[in-house]
Formats: structure tokens, sequence, C-alpha cells
């Protein structure tokens, strides 16, 4: 079956809004059937588009609606649906004026005048970023209804997380994807941008030139944006969740990025992030709870290279490399295989750092 068209088996919207509120009973197949369902996953991925932790759910109601298949625009050809989120839906189209294949993305015909200034400013953005390891914008416009879009090359290749699927990377080959995307981040931080959404979906993997490109900037503010919307409030993927974005985004920085990618990194060892469960205990998890070490779960994982993931996700942002800069650069040492610059935390600093988040554990030492 083609997971790109909606099956009779999907779960009605309210099961999905029950699977979040955690009150489908314990035996439910809904939560089997999202990990196989790129649509269900897609619209879970709606329902937890940004908001407060106290009103996703009410939030979710005003914002829900079924994405419509069918767009028109004008000197494209649309071939197939590609994929979709919160936001919009990602065709593969040929651009009859220039003869290339090219990915468009449009907003849902249900977008809110808030949808439509994130989609605009993603399209700003991206536009603004000229890097090999960064999706670029080649341009935008309106749909023959009137919906913004905005065109992008096509990138034959899977998504990180389609190929984790697979299982995990080898040290080198997760190195090397981490990487380029630092490289790529990088690129994004200099001109002013924060991602606030980098996770293994949102990195395809060019199967032309070999590289990692990060895309979907649909969450992007500059570091001098201080006015948040609703949207803004609680934004991101909890899986990748820096503690910072959760507790009080309007002081995320450009290390909220770095957690983030440290988090692709851990999940390119290991096979699956470090914290799951349902999405407000996951962010409880990024707040109080270690990861278990990497090397715990895959015992071939080289020292440094957890060395580097673990100072990426640690949980205050002055532990954590400072600038995209620095992780790639020390990527780049572990690759050349020179010394790195990270250090692993001593067993007395993980015991404080354990301490400073529970002072009651520390009392009673």
């Amino acid at each position: 079956m083609n997971q790109n068209k909606r099956s009779n088996d999907c779960p009605e919207l309210e099961d999905l809004k029950a699977l979040l509120d955690e009150t489908l009973a314990s035996d439910s197949s809904v939560a089997t059937h999202v990990d196989s369902c790129v649509l269900c996953q897609g619209k879970l991925e709606e329902l937890l588009t940004p908001r407060t932790l106290e009103t996703y759910l009410q939030y979710a109601e005003r914002t829900q609606g079924h994405l419509e298949d069918q767009v028109a625009i004008a000197g494209f050809e649309i071939l197939r649906e590609v994929g979709r989120g919160g936001m919009g839906i990602v065709f593969q189209a040929s651009d009859q004026t220039l003869a290339r294949t090219v990915a468009v993305k449009v907003l849902g015909r249900n977008g809110s005048f808030e949808s439509n200034s994130r989609f605009e400013r993603e399209s700003r953005a991206a536009a603004s970023i000229s890097h090999a390891n960064v999706v670029p914008v080649h341009s935008t416009g309106k749909t023959d209804d009137g919906r913004p879009y905005l065109v992008m090359p096509f990138i034959e290749g899977r998504s990180l997380r389609e190929r984790l699927r697979d299982g995990p990377l080898e040290s080198r080959d997760a190195a090397t994807i981490v990487h380029q995307i630092a490289s790529g981040l990088e690129a994004a931080h200099s001109t002013g941008l924060i991602h606030r959404d980098v996770k293994s979906s949102n990195i395809l993997l060019d199967q032309d030139d070999h590289q990692a490109k990060l895309a979907d900037f649909g969450l992007v503010r500059t570091h001098s944006d201080h006015t948040l919307t609703l949207q803004d409030i609680v934004c991101g993927t909890p899986e990748y969740m820096s503690p910072e974005q959760a507790s009080d985004p309007s002081l995320t920085d450009v290390r909220a990025d770095i957690y983030s990618l440290g988090i692709v990194l851990y999940e390119c060892l290991v096979g699956h992030t470090p914290f799951r469960g349902k999405p407000l205990q996951i962010i409880e998890q990024h707040r109080q709870s270690e990861p278990v070490s990497p090397s715990r779960m895959n015992a071939s994982i080289a020292r440094d290279l957890e060395t580097i993931c673990l100072k990426s996700i640690a949980k205050h942002p002055a532990r954590r490399y400072q600038s995209a800069n620095q992780l790639a650069a020390d990527l780049q040492r572990f690759l050349d295989r020179k010394p790195i610059q990270a250090r692993r935390s001593s067993w007395l600093q993980r015991v404080q750092m354990l301490c400073l988040r529970n002072p009651a554990l520390a009392t009673s030492l």
C-alpha cells in the first residue's frame, strides 16, 4: 500500500488526540499503527505543532482539519506527494519553464494567519542561506487557489530518519553526516537564524552529491526576535527539544540547535533517541534525566565520538559546544583521527549535575 494515500485503517483524529493525552486503552493498536504510517505521523506532527504545554489539545482542536491532496500551480506539473507535516504538503513537481524536477511545499488549506506568517518566514530564512548542506529555496509564489508555496530542488534520496529504520550507523558515517549538518547550521546561525526543529526527518541524504542537507525552516527565528506568538511559545519536536527550549523559549539561542543535533548524533549511533514515551514525559526527561551512554547499547561506538555526543546534549547550555562551528571542528578532528577538544565528564561532575537538578537527592547524600 502506498503510505502517502489515506488508509481505511487509519485512526480518527480523536483517537490520535487520545494517544497524545494518554487516555487510550492500554491495549490500543493506535500507537502500533502510527509507528508505520507516514500519514498519521504527519497528523501527529500537526497536533504537536507549537503550543504551550498546558493548552496543546485546545490548540489542536482549533487547527484540526485535513490537508487537501489537490493543488494547481501555474508553470508546474504536480507529479506526486512525497511528504506532509504540520504546516503543509511537499510534492514532487516538474518545472515546465526550466525543465527540471523540483520539490514544492504548499501550505495546507486550513492554514491560519499565523501559519501563513510562519510559512513566509521559512521562505525568507531558507532563501538567505547559501550552503551545500542546507536545502535552498529557488522561488516562492501562490497556488491557483491563493495558498503560498515555495520551490526547492528535489533531493533524490532518503531522509536520515528513513535510513535509520535500517539500523544505527557506523561511527565514522554518523560523524560525517552530523559534521555536514553542523556546517550547514553554522551557515544559518551566521545569518542570525535559529532553526529550532533539527531532527533526523529534516535531514535529507542526497544520493547525487552524497551530502546531508538540512531542510524545513518552518520554526526558524532570529537571535533578536523576542516577540513570540502562541505558536512560538513551545516549538519543536519533543524527542529533540532542548531543556531550555521547553522551559523558556524566549531565551533559546544557537545552543538549542546544537542540543538537537546532538540528539540526532545519539540516534545515529544507537538507532533511537535517548528519551521516549508520551510528549510531556519526553520533555520532562530532557529536563531531568541523564541519557544512557550510547556505548552501553552499542559497544562498537568510538569513545571520542560518544564524548562529542554527550557534550552536545549537556543539560546546561554552557556545558555544550558554544557554536555549531565548534561541534563541526571536533567532529572533523575525530574523522581525521586527531585528539578531540571535548573531555568526558568525571564521575564527580556527573553526580554534581544530578544533585543540581534534584536538590532532595543532594541533601540525602
